[in-house]
């Protein structure tokens, strides 16, 4: 199956940390509204609820682990297209300025069969609020995209408002 297109929102968050728990994992509680941006037949007319487990924990040396569970649900479709995802990581710092991972994702849709790829990449910050990024992998499933790759250069605005 050649690449699919992703799902184009804005997704503000509401957070709340709720650990750490015993062995040092940090775990998260997240709820938000993915808003429909950009052309509707990718994004959907309506708001799009989801909740999500992010959780984390450093190993030592660099290494670290981390993933998240997380419910997408899409009430504009015509049928339940409830999502619900788990992601895996395995990230390493390389020197102060940055770091590179492996990670598992599966996507499984309550119509139609599950979703699952290998993802890896990294960044490299080049000043405290800016970074470029890259990443590239491949599916393990015929629901999935053969293969995949992105770029990409983020800033941050501390103190902005």
């Amino acid at each position: 199956m050649g690449p699919r297109l992703a799902f184009r929102t804005s997704r503000p968050p509401v957070k709340a940390q709720l650990g750490p728990l015993p062995g040092g994992v940090v775990l998260s509680a997240t709820a938000g509204l993915g808003f429909p941006t950009g052309a509707s037949r990718i994004s959907g007319h309506v708001y799009n609820p989801y909740v999500q487990f992010p959780w984390s924990r450093e190993v030592g040396g660099g290494w670290g682990l981390s993933g998240m569970f997380t419910q997408f649900w899409f009430p504009g479709q015509p049928k339940s297209n409830a999502i619900s995802e788990a992601t895996f990581v395995v990230e390493r710092e390389v020197g102060a300025h940055a770091d590179l991972f492996v990670e598992y994702v599966g996507d499984d849709p309550n119509h139609g069969g599950p979703s699952q790829v290998i993802n890896s990449g990294g960044a490299y910050r080049f000043t405290a609020t800016q970074q470029i990024d890259f990443h590239a992998g491949f599916g393990l499933t015929n629901r999935s995209p053969s293969y995949f790759f992105g770029l990409g250069y983020s800033v941050r605005f501390d103190s902005l408002f």
